[in-house]
C-alpha cells in the first residue's frame, strides 16, 4: 500500500507515531547513558572517594602518634605524661573504627594485599608505642627509648605510612580511572544523543516533506478539475491514482465531469432534433403554399 492511498487522517496519525517513536528512541539512548555516567559517579561516590578520606583520617592519627611519642620522651611533669596517655589510649582506639569503615571499601586484590600489610604494620608499631610510654615514665630509661625511637620506632612508622601512601595512592589512581570513565561516557552519550537528534531531524523533515507534497499536489488537482467543470472545460481527464480522500474527491469530479458531459451531449442532441424537426415543418409548409 502507498502512503498516497491512506486517508488523511491515517497520515497524520502515521506521522506522529513515527515522531514519539523516535523521539523515544532519543530518550532510550540518553537514559542508556546516562546510566554508565551515573555508575561512575556511583563508585566514585561510594568507594574511591570515602576510601581517600578514611586513608586521610588514618594518617592523621598516626602522625598524632608520632609527635606524641617524642613528647613522652621528653622531661614533663607527670600530669601531662598522664594526659597524654589517657589521649593516646583513647585514640589507639580509633584504629579499628577506621578500620573497620574501611573494610567494605576493599574491591581488588592489590588493595586488599596493602589493607591487609597496614593493619599488621599498624598493630606493631603500636605495641612499640606502648614501649616508649612505659620507658618516659623512669628518667634513666628515656635515653635507651630515646636511641629507639629514631631508630627501630622510626622504622615501623615510616613503613606504616609508606603501606599507606601505597594505599591512598592506589585509590586516587582508581578515582582517576572512574572520572575518565565517566567523561568517556558523557562524551560518548553526547555524540550518540547528537547524532541520533539529527537523524530524527532529518527524518521528521523528510516525513513532513512527502506528505505536504502528497496532500498538496492532491489538493491541487483537485483545484485544478474544479476550475475546469466550472469553465465547461469537460474534456479534462483527472489522475485518480490515489485512494485517500483528495484521490476520492477527484474521482466525485471525475464521475461529475462524465455525467455533466452526458447531459450536454443530450441536450446537444435533443437541440438538433428539434431544429431538424423545425426546419422540416419550415419546408412542408412552403411547398403547400406554393
Amino acid at each position: 500500500m502507498k502512503i498516497s492511498d491512506l486517508k488523511v487522517a491515517h497520515k497524520l496519525g502515521l506521522s506522529f507515531l513515527m515522531v514519539v517513536a523516535m523521539t523515544t528512541v532519543l530518550g532510550i539512548v540518553g537514559l542508556a547513558k546516562m546510566g554508565g555516567i551515573g555508575a561512575q559517579t556511583q563508585q566514585m561516590a561510594t568507594n574511591e572517594l570515602p576510601s581517600i578520606l578514611l586513608l586521610n583520617d588514618y594518617y592523621n592519627l598516626l602522625n598524632y602518634y608520632r609527635r606524641t611519642e617524642t613528647q613522652l620522651l621528653l622531661n614533663i611533669p607527670d600530669e601531662r605524661r598522664k594526659t597524654l596517655n589517657d589521649q593516646m589510649t583513647q585514640r589507639l582506639n580509633n584504629f579499628d573504627p577506621l578500620e573497620q569503615a574501611y573494610e567494605p571499601l576493599v574491591v581488588s586484590p592489590r588493595e586488599r594485599e596493602l589493607f591487609d600489610l597496614l593493619k599488621q604494620q599498624r598493630r606493631a608499631y603500636a605495641a612499640s608505642y606502648r614501649r616508649l610510654s612505659a620507658a618516659g615514665a623512669d628518667a634513666q630509661a628515656r635515653q635507651e627509648a630515646t636511641q629507639y625511637l629514631v631508630t627501630e620506632s622510626r622504622d615501623l612508622f615510616n613503613n606504616t605510612t609508606k603501606t599507606l601512601d601505597d594505599l591512598i595512592a592506589l585509590n586516587r589512581a582508581d578515582l582517576k580511572v572512574s572520572a575518565g570513565a565517566a567523561m568517556e561516557a558523557l562524551e560518548s552519550g553526547r555524540a550518540w544523543m547528537l547524532a541520533t537528534l539529527i537523524v530524527i531531524v532529518a527524518l521528521s523533515s523528510m516525513l513532513a516533506v512527502l506528505l505536504t507534497r502528497s496532500m498538496s499536489r492532491s489538493l491541487r488537482q483537485s483545484i485544478d478539475a474544479t476550475r475546469h467543470i466550472a469553465e465547461g472545460d469537460l474534456g479534462q481527464r483527472f489522475d485518480t491514482a490515489g485512494r485517500d480522500e483528495f484521490g476520492q474527491l477527484l474521482e466525485s469530479l471525475g464521475q461529475m465531469r462524465d455525467r455533466l458531459a452526458q447531459v450536454v451531449g443530450d441536450v446537444r442532441g435533443n437541440a438538433e432534433s428539434v431544429a431538424t424537426a423545425s426546419a422540416q415543418i419550415a419546408q412542408g409548409n412552403h411547398d403547400l403554399s406554393s
